[in-house]
């Protein structure tokens, strides 16, 4: 008998898709995902679940890439919860009814499906959970780029990250559970910037748009402990390198068109290692706490290579970074003041790994306290969650050797609400 794993891929689609548009990524590639797990077995079932009368664009890459689309309509009060549900119950039935198929993939981008996942671990079946988040990004844009006195350090910049990460778990023991993972990353990078370039015998400012994106894999490993009235959990996160490659493009101001090019770029991503702790202080009242370190100091630098082949222009720009290891701590509590309503308030405080002397436009970063609060309120299957987060960073001036000096000083306020229908 082949030991061969026999797959059956599920995919929660409209969440899917939900999370990449929050990470601003044009859009969904299943293509890397499939690759992912024919390296894992043979799949036999590959289905898609949504209203795909909302993304008609995806269908036809899904068709070719021989997955079953299943049509789940939108209903009044249903939301995307008739989809999970359908998902769910065409899992169960393929558990029980095709015997050799035995490892079950489920990508989705929440918790809905955790029942069905204890269901099928119970009929001996391996189970992969794929999720897509966003876990580094930065976006900023100053106004007045033409005279921003620090445009030669760059006057818009935006950075996307789309990370696919299937992962296993283990159940050790009663208590102890194993988790292992491998994560596929994706991402963009925009940024404007002014060159000044000598034309002749004089200079002037040309403005640069840089577009580029890379891919990297990463992998990751975790351990929980399950305590009487506490939990405890490691998690480590593999450092990557992100290889950009894409086009650049030069304004310059005496010629009418700009003039295009090439550029690639790399950036070293750290490696992150997470500790958390909760404890049940009373029937109503959880305490947790986490503590994140990163491993920055890996980021001393990078080095831009272009190319314009029209000015036959090279070059290649070296940026000093010199990031410190950083860490961030987190502690929240949660009380449930009755069977239905839940408070809730935390507080963090994220120590900046950039160093005063290599501050720039790009990511004017600091140390940041953040406050937050907020609370869930269930009424019979309607679930409402309210969220507020106050981040305030710390005042600071920039003290690099080769531009004047600059002082920043960030404040911001964030709200968040969540509606659920659950069936």
């Amino acid at each position: 008998m082949s030991d061969e794993f026999k797959l059956a891929v599920y995919f929660d689609f409209e969440n899917l898709a939900l999370g990449v548009k929050e990470a601003r990524y044009p859009s969904f590639e299943i293509g890397p995902i499939l690759q992912r797990l024919v390296e894992k077995g043979r799949i036999i079932v590959k289905r898609a679940y949504a209203d795909w009368e909302g993304y008609t664009d995806y269908k036809r890459p899904l068709h070719e890439a021989g997955v079953e689309l299943i049509y789940v309509p939108k209903r009044r009060y249903s939301g995307k919860n008739s989809a999970d549900i359908r998902m769910v119950v065409d899992a169960i039935d393929l558990c029980y009814s095709k015997d050799h198929v035995n490892f079950f993939v489920i990508a989705s981008g929440d918790s809905d499906f955790t029942p069905l996942v204890t269901k099928l671990r119970e009929n001996d079946k391996t189970v992969i959970g794929l999720g897509v988040t966003s876990p580094y990004g930065l976006g900023i844009e100053w106004p007045e780029p033409e005279t921003f006195p620090w445009r030669y350090l760059g006057t818009k910049s935006d950075m996307i990250t789309f990370c696919v990460n299937p992962a296993v778990a283990y159940k050790l023991t009663d208590r102890f559970s194993l988790g292992l993972g491998v994560s596929f990353i994706y991402s963009k990078l925009t940024q404007s910037i002014t060159r000044y370039m000598m034309m002749g015998e004089s200079g002037l400012d040309v403005p640069a748009d840089v577009d580029v994106d890379g891919t990297a894999f990463g992998f990751n490993a975790g351990l929980l402990y399950k305590g009487n009235g506490y939990r405890v959990g490691l998690n480590y996160r593999s450092r990557f390198t992100l290889d950009y490659k894409g086009t650049v493009s030069l304004n310059i101001p005496v010629y009418e068109t700009p003039f295009a090019g090439t550029g690639e770029t790399s950036f070293d991503f750290p490696d992150l290692v997470t500790l958390g702790v909760s404890f049940d202080l009373s029937r109503k009242l959880v305490w947790a706490v986490d503590f994140h370190y990163f491993f920055w100091s890996s980021y001393d630098s990078y080095t831009f290579h272009f190319e314009v082949p029209d000015l036959a222009l090279t070059e290649d720009l070296t940026v000093p970074t010199l990031w410190k290891d950083s860490y961030i701590a987190r502690t929240g509590l949660e009380y449930m003041a009755t069977d239905r309503l839940a408070l809730r308030a935390g507080f963090a405080f994220d120590k900046s790994p950039q160093p005063a002397s290599t501050m720039d436009t790009s990511l004017p970063d600091a140390d940041r306290t953040t406050l937050t609060c907020g609370f869930g309120y269930k009424l019979g299957r309607l679930t409402l969650d309210f969220a507020y987060q106050f981040e305030n960073f710390r005042e600071r001036t920039s003290e690099r050797p080769d531009i004047f000096q600059g002082t920043f000083k960030t404040q911001a306020h964030l709200f968040g609400i969540d509606l659920g229908y659950k069936f």
